[in-house]
């Protein structure tokens, strides 16, 4: 499922009205090589770091999908969900290097083994 347009802005007001039809969890961070760009949920270019996040509808956990964004955006979702950023699992290509990797205040990790980076 992609991510709704309605809740594509930024702004924290849109976050805490996505956030009462949806849970919504980071799952990884990553950097991006030098280059790269990933788009985010908002339709701007991501340069540098980008959170995944998990969301599930409160009320039929079978709507769910991912979306990425950057740093900005993911700490307004931290303030709903209660995720601390050190405890999303990351990793950075540029040194091989994971860290981070506790489930976080905000719920635990996804059971969903086969999730996709990729999205």
């Amino acid at each position: 499922m992609d991510w709704p347009k309605e809740y594509s802005k930024t702004t924290q007001a849109v976050r805490e009205a996505a956030y009462k039809q949806y849970k919504v969890e980071a799952i990884t961070k990553t950097t991006l090589l030098p280059g790269q760009e990933k788009i985010g949920y908002h339709q701007q270019p991501l340069t540098t770091d980008y959170y995944l996040f998990l969301f599930t509808n409160w009320d039929n956990p079978e709507y769910t999908g991912y979306f990425t964004c950057g740093l900005h955006a993911a700490r307004g979702w931290f303030d709903l969900n209660g995720q601390l950023p050190e405890d999303i699992p990351s990793y950075n290509p540029l040194t091989g290097e994971p860290s981070g990797g506790g489930s976080g205040s905000g719920g635990s990790k996804p059971s969903n083994s086969n999730w996709n980076p990729q999205m």
